[in-house]
């Protein structure tokens, strides 16, 4: 992402398109991962429905938020980069968030509790 930003002298189209094209794979991974996720029964997830809803909700927005921010950027708005920094951010918090989960599910493991 930051390689296609600094491209000298380049169109806010093309930046627009490689933008849209890499919030496309994620989308393509999000859908694949919740696809996953949803064919284990809830008692291999561990994870209570409400929490994997606030989760893929969150993942949603982002996804939203990258999206859009590759129109914008291709249409040349005015707020087209700051929304993508925007989903940067927001992306980096969901991250961070996952860790945490995953820290967690671990600590909870029926063996690490020794």
């Amino acid at each position: 992402m930051s390689a296609a930003a600094l491209v000298p002298d380049q169109s806010p189209l093309a930046l627009g398109v490689e933008i849209g094209l890499i919030a496309a794979f994620f989308v393509g991974r999000v859908a694949s991962a919740a696809l996953l996720d949803r064919s284990v029964g809830a008692r291999a997830r561990r994870r209570r429905g409400r929490r994997w809803l606030v989760e893929w909700i969150a993942w949603s927005l982002w996804l939203t938020l990258f999206a859009a921010s590759a129109i914008e950027v291709a249409t040349e708005a005015p707020g087209g980069l700051y929304l993508l920094a925007i989903a940067m951010v927001w992306m980096l918090g969901l991250n961070v968030w996952n860790a945490w989960v995953l820290i967690e599910e671990v600590a909870a493991q029926p063996s690490a509790s020794r």
